[in-house]
Order: structure tokens, then sequence, then C-alpha cells
């Protein structure tokens, strides 16, 4: 055999299988929890488990293979944002706020608070991830699982590149 990519040993091992089976039990497990319905969490996790086996027994291949492409693509993003989150604390970079404080004597004063970088920002961070959850999901080939085959291929990196420069150029004229 030759030598395969991490991802590709994984989806040599079945792990877009594993992954559904896993995000099956999940849900189900979860929904069964949060409505308390049965009693007994033992039971709770055999009807997962179960429901589990049955998805992955009849979804179609098409689907798997999208399963497994979004996975891969998933991982090297996460790992991606974790250097970022690790770059951004040993920079320290912050967003500063002025805040107006009243002492013991009642006299009111102005100091610095500095504010977390994704807490100020929370709105931009979440429309970050969508849009790239969304590429990632018409680079797995998630379009033709949904019945888009006939739509020309797409360059999902050029998107890529072309959404983070309309983004500098939104904040740099922000900044203004």
């Amino acid at each position: 055999m030759a030598d395969l990519s991490p991802i590709a040993f994984l989806q040599v091992l079945g792990f877009g299988d594993l992954l559904l089976w896993l995000l099956t039990f999940a849900i189900v497990y979860g929904i069964l929890t949060q409505v308390k319905v049965p009693k007994s969490k033992a039971t709770r996790g055999i009807i997962a488990i179960v429901s589990g086996f049955f998805v992955l027994i009849s979804v179609p291949s098409e689907f798997l293979s999208v399963i497994t492409s979004l996975s891969g693509s998933m991982i090297i993003i996460i790992l991606a944002f974790l250097v970022l989150l690790i770059f951004i604390e040993i920079g320290g970079i912050r967003h500063t706020e002025i805040q107006k404080i009243k002492d013991k004597d009642g006299n009111e004063r102005e100091i610095e608070v500095g504010v977390n970088l994704f807490s100020k920002n929370s709105y931009v961070i979440a429309a970050a991830f969508i849009i790239i959850g969304i590429l990632v999901f018409i680079g797995a080939g998630g379009l033709g699982f949904l019945g888009f085959d006939n739509l020309p291929p797409i360059n999902i990196t050029g998107i890529a590149i072309i959404i983070v420069v309309l983004i500098g150029v939104l904040w740099m004229i922000r900044g203004e």
C-alpha cells in the first residue's frame, strides 16, 4: 500500500462512518436526556446506539464521502484556529475600553480595561465561522449531495481569498 496522508488513512479506517455514528448517537442521546424519556440512562444509551446504527445502515454512500471530506477539512480548520488563538494570547492582543468608575469618595475617574478580542467581536467571529463552514461544505462536495450537480466547478481557495480581502477592505474603511 502506498504512503497515505493522515486524512486518507483515517478515511481508509472508516472515520466517516464513525463520525456519522457518533453524531447520530450524540444528537439522539441529547434529545432523550433533555426530555427525560425514558427515565433510565442505560435505556437512553441503548436507544441512541441503535439509532446510530440504523442511520449508518441507511445512509447513501455519497453522504458518507461528503461527511468524510468535511471531517478532514474541519480538523485542519480547527487546528488552524487553535494556532491563531495561541498566537493571539501570546501576543497579548486585546481591545481596550475606557470605563468610568466611582471611588469611595464619590469621585468619578476613567480607567482603561482590556477586553478579550473574541468577546468584543462575537458577531464577527460567528459570521466568519458560518462563512468558513459554508465554504468547507461546498468544497467537500456538499452541493452535489444537495442536488446541484450542474453547477460549474467552484474554486474555494479563490473565493476564500476574495472574502478575506473584502473583510480587510471593510475593516480599513470602518477604521477611518
